[in-house]
């Protein structure tokens, strides 16, 4: 699995832009024509999934009690797992956490390790291979 912090959030974090104890954040799968990288910058519903079961902009994600806290000096957030029953066969390839509550701004782009024909339950559990903890290095000078 692969997962790439979004450029654009590095910049919205040192705004203060994200408020992850307040905003909603979401998770939003996408077939295997979506392509999301570094410079994804928001939310698009171009190749999102579309069977039964599953509603455009996919699902808010939970963040644990705990977080956000620190942890190794990184500041870091974790979520619930996240799920959705399909009544319909999807393929499943991509992943955007992104912030609905700031203009669908994104976060974190994900490409799951095999494109998944699916029909039942689908569900992605935290942390991810790169857990998604917002651990940024800045440089000063």
């Amino acid at each position: 699995m692969a997962v790439q912090y979004c450029s654009s959030f590095s910049l919205e974090t040192l705004q203060g832009v994200h408020d992850f104890t307040s905003d909603v954040i979401k998770l939003a799968i996408y077939d295997e024509n979506a392509s999301f990288d570094s410079d994804t910058t928001v939310y698009t519903a171009s190749n999102e999934i579309s069977p039964a079961g599953y509603n455009a902009g996919g699902a808010a994600l939970t963040l644990l009690a705990t977080y956000p806290k620190l942890e190794d000096g990184w500041g870091s957030l974790r979520f619930d797992e996240v799920s959705w029953t399909l009544t319909e066969a999807a393929t499943v390839r991509r992943g955007l956490i992104y912030n609905s509550s700031k203009a669908n701004r994104a976060i974190l782009a994900i490409t799951f390790p095999l494109t998944t024909t699916n029909r039942g339950d689908f569900i992605v559990r935290f942390p991810l291979t790169l857990a998604p903890q917002v651990q940024h290095r800045f440089s000063l000078g």
